[in-house]
């Protein structure tokens, strides 16, 4: 049965031991770990100051052509205008508001909130014929049948 773990680090030269940085048989040890860094010609680490390639600081928000504020919001919002046109109306207007703050152009919000005006005077519209159609009806037979 072979030893699969690999050696104990050798203990620092100044320890005061007779035979400190000396493997078995006194042989010399190579260094365990290599040197901060790592690779010839590095510098170690980068400063905490620094962020990493490809990382924002604190407080920057970076968004990508997919993803910008209120984009979820603007296609709820222009979901909601077919289905119930006062939400989508004022969802859309939140999504809208949303991405002109961050500078970007959000065209779903911008078809939701027109969509949803447009459906609410059409359904004010049919709410009212339909009210004049039952006042009509009932001026018709005053008494019943």
């Amino acid at each position: 049965m072979s030893n699969d773990y690999p050696p104990p680090p050798p203990s620092p030269d100044n320890s005061g031991y007779p035979g400190a940085g000396a493997g078995q048989h006194g042989q010399p040890v190579p260094p365990a770990y290599p040197e901060q860094g790592g690779y010839p010609g590095s510098y170690g680490q980068p400063g905490y100051g620094q962020p990493a390639y490809g990382q924002q600081g604190y407080g920057q928000q970076a968004y990508t052509p997919d993803d910008y504020p209120g984009k979820t919001l603007g296609i709820v919002g222009l979901v909601f205008a077919f289905v119930f046109a006062l939400a989508g109306l004022i969802i859309s207007a939140i999504a809208l508001n949303q991405s002109k703050q961050a500078g970007f152009k959000n065209t779903p919000a911008k078809i939701g909130l027109i969509l949803s005006i447009v459906f609410l005077v059409i359904s004010i519209i049919a709410i009212i014929a339909w009210v004049a159609f039952v006042a009509w009806a009932f001026s018709q037979y005053p008494y019943g049948y």
